[in-house]
């Protein structure tokens, strides 16, 4: 019972949670960890890490949440319409 769109914003999650995991670990491999005069202390940051795929979990229950909203509402129509040709 589910639609095309339903199933595109799936996807679109999917993808998101994906790019997010891997950004993170590219971002943080980019970016080191620096002290407040600039000089390097680390060479991996992870607070951009667990930044990253925060707003990736974020943004991606986002559009799985749509996801679902979408699908209960087509099937709340098509329950009403089963229903409204049943009574006649």
């Amino acid at each position: 019972m589910n639609n095309n769109v339903s199933r595109i914003l799936k996807v679109i999650a999917i993808v998101i949670f994906v790019i997010g995991f891997f950004s993170g670990f590219l971002l943080g491999a980019q970016f080191p960890t620096t002290n407040i005069t600039g000089r390097v202390e680390g060479v991996f940051n992870y607070g951009l890490l667990l930044l990253t795929w925060a707003f990736a979990l974020i943004t991606g229950m986002f559009f799985v949440a749509l996801s679902e909203i979408i699908n209960l509402l087509q099937k709340s129509i098509v329950l009403l319409k089963e229903s409204k040709y049943a009574k006649t």
